[in-house]
């Protein structure tokens, strides 16, 4: 047994939890930990695997009901806190689109995912009953398997666990270092596209003006179909087609016009 396993039920239920939220923690090594720890007799799966299912589930609901209400304003909040905000709602929209059921069961399978499948579900109206009935399905499949793959794997799990026990501090600092780091990093690399990007970028309150002064502007409404359902009024005038339709009806956009592209 693991120095680990003391206070596993509250670590593993607050970390879910967290991880459901929208807080940068991830639940699998958790998970992994809780199995292993679960195979020297620590814990009881068949609790920790409630546990886990009950600390998922939860922030579920609470983000299904936000997107239900609020919107796709929720989407763009999560996204904002996201370290990649402008991939998060993509992937999770092509997940979505290909099949809802299948995106709400398997959310938490797929990095990026899980946070925004709940909202998402909210936003477009899937019927609550339906949604938790997969929601709970999907938790109870992510948690089972994870933590009965840490019991799989508990030799290796415990020894990296007491490895980790040992250096204490210094792991943490260190750990806390790199995700510093990385953070940075990716902001300064969104920072610089946008400086890129801002001479070709118009707000909407200019947009606004020019279309009152009568300039000769064509606007393309290019916002994906799971946007456009979700909040489906149009800039008056404007061309509607989704990004994918783009190569095909191309020809639609005038070249003899200023052109401002309207997207997510």
């Amino acid at each position: 047994m693991t120095p680990f396993s003391s206070h596993q039920y509250i670590f593993l239920f607050v970390w879910t939890f967290a991880e459901q939220v929208g807080l940068p923690f991830p639940a699998l090594p958790v998970l992994l930990a809780t199995g292993a720890v679960a195979h020297a007799g620590g814990v009881s799966f068949t609790l920790a695997i409630l546990l886990a299912v009950a600390a998922s589930a939860i922030p579920d609901t609470g983000w299904y009901l936000l997107g239900k209400y609020k919107g796709a304003r929720v989407l763009n909040l999560l996204c904002r806190l996201s370290i990649e905000p402008d991939l998060c709602v993509t992937k999770t929209r092509l997940a979505y689109q290909k099949r809802a059921s299948l995106a709400v069961l398997t959310a938490r399978f797929i990095p990026g995912v899980g946070v925004l499948t709940p909202p998402l579900a909210g936003v477009l109206g899937m019927p609550y009953l339906k949604f938790l009935g997969l929601d709970l399905a999907g938790a109870l499949l992510w948690a089972t398997s994870y933590i009965f793959l840490g019991a799989l794997f508990h030799a290796e799990i415990d020894r990296a666990l007491l490895i980790l026990h040992k250096l204490g501090a210094s792991f943490l600092a260190a750990a806390l270092v790199i995700a510093i780091a990385y953070a940075f990093y990716k902001w300064n690399q969104r920072r610089r596209l946008l400086r890129d990007i801002r001479i070709a970028r118009i707000d909407p309150l200019e947009l606004s003006q020019r279309i009152q002064q009568g300039d000769d502007l064509l606007i393309v409404d290019l916002r994906s179909e799971i946007d456009f359902l979700a909040n489906p009024v149009m800039i008056a005038g404007a061309l509607r087609m989704s990004p994918s339709e783009l190569a095909a009806r191309h020809q639609e956009i005038s070249r003899h016009a200023e052109i401002a592209l309207y997207c997510t």
